[in-house]
């Protein structure tokens, strides 16, 4: 399989270093500072460049897409090469009309695909092809891919910005750094394997850890005073919000 890469960004980066396991990968961007050196992957400045291949995916920002949607138009992409665009806020139908491409989906990956245990969204064409090795793909209505930027696109930095909070805490209590990252780290791995593998309800499984009296308890009671499901709440809102006023400025 042959696949481009126009735009080599935070995620641009991470597909290159993925693909290029496995496919013959063609990176394209303005500078290539993120790549590795000796990757073994073509590079190139120009969208021509991807004219010949089976999978394109646009990884620029929201507003560079309309230019280079354009440039691909030109190239006439045939009836076998699957256009992807990862976009956010951007319309499938955008996507389709200023590219002109027969195929072409959406999707609205995140981080995780580094190690494998992404989550990627998807509409329009199916690319569980592409990125099934990456993590979990699901076909998700277009209209949810907003709220998915928030709860899934952004959703890591928020999860890593309260586990930064676990860690200092950990540390200032004479835990090292190092065995601080390890707890931490597996705290969250553990805490999703049992949201996928029980059947449980959050609330059943807060239940498990929280015994009457407790420190859990304790601990969980503050939470509440300090209204802090509201501010998640308000912070997942205004990433969403962000994600609506894109689409809105491209459309």
């Amino acid at each position: 399989m042959k696949i481009a890469i126009i735009g080599v960004g935070r995620l641009g980066s991470i597909l290159v270093g993925k693909f290029a396991r496995t496919a013959d990968v063609t990176a394209i961007d303005k500078e290539f500072c993120r790549l590795k050196p000796g990757a073994g992957i073509k590079q190139g400045n120009n969208i021509s460049d991807a004219k010949n291949c089976d999978v394109i995916i646009v990884s620029v920002k929201p507003k560079e897409i309309n230019g280079v949607l354009l440039q691909l138009k030109e190239l006439s992409l045939g009836k076998h090469q699957l256009l992807i665009s990862a976009a956010a806020g951007v319309p499938l139908n955008f996507i389709k009309e200023y590219s002109n491409a027969k195929r072409v989906s959406r999707i609205m990956p995140n981080v995780n695909i580094e190690v494998n245990e992404g989550f990627i969204a998807y509409c329009g064409e199916d690319v569980r092809e592409v990125f099934g090795d990456l993590g979990v793909c699901m076909e998700i209505d277009e209209k949810h891919f907003d709220v998915l930027t928030s709860v899934s696109g952004s959703g890591p930095a928020f999860i890593w910005h309260f586990a930064k909070a676990f860690e200092e805490v950990a540390e200032q209590n004479g835990i090292s750094e190092k065995d601080a990252r390890m707890i931490i780290g597996q705290l969250l791995k553990g805490c999703g394997e049992m949201m996928l593998k029980t059947d449980k309800s959050l609330d059943e499984l807060i239940a498990t850890v929280a015994s009457p009296g407790g420190t859990t308890e304790q601990g969980l009671k503050h939470l509440n005073e300090m209204r802090v499901n509201g501010i998640i709440a308000e912070t997942l809102e205004r990433a969403i919000k962000k994600a609506k006023e894109i689409g809105k400025s491209i459309g």
